[in-house]
């Protein structure tokens, strides 16, 4: 099954979800298609957002599986500039406010292609881990010396999502 619908919130439990936005039937995020027809050809899904009247989390209506949403991602990180500026900025302030040194140990969980922890390592020395969904872009990090793991398993609360 590529989606199933979410009827339960994820943090609660709480059957009380309320649609308060719809915008139709939308293609996966970052799945760019090469040509026009295939782009109209591509599959979509559902895209709702829910919210739990019980401890007010908004939530997507549908859950895709991560081995469809993540199998070749293409938004890279580091391809944008101003925030390539603020992972440099945040490395400096969090090395500054905590006293990171070498020693440290930095996890970065959904860490796209490494840029974040690119910048802790050559900045501060720290060891670093990559942890992503998209192997494609586990793949760039490590072109780039980031130690990073594809971590596309299933998620820990999946119980919670029927």
């Amino acid at each position: 099954m590529k989606a199933r619908h979410h009827l339960v919130c994820r943090v609660c439990g709480s059957t009380r979800l309320l649609k308060y936005i719809d915008l139709g039937l939308l293609p996966l995020a970052n799945n760019l298609e090469a040509t026009s027809s295939a782009a109209r050809a591509s599959e979509r899904f559902p895209l709702q957002v829910l919210f739990c009247e019980n401890c007010y989390l908004s939530q997507l209506s549908m859950v895709v599986d991560p081995s469809v949403l993540y199998l070749y991602y293409t938004y890279r990180s580091g391809v944008n500039q101003s925030y390539v500026t603020h992972c440099r900025q945040m490395a400096a302030e969090l090395q500054e406010r905590y006293g990171l040194t070498a020693d440290c140990f930095q996890v970065d969980i959904a860490g796209n292609d490494g840029t974040l922890l690119r910048k802790f390592r050559d900045e501060i020395g720290l060891k670093v881990l990559n942890v992503d969904p998209a192997s494609n872009l586990t793949a760039v990090a490590e072109q780039a010396g980031i130690e990073s793991l594809a971590a596309s398993g299933p998620c820990p609360f999946q119980n919670r999502l029927r």
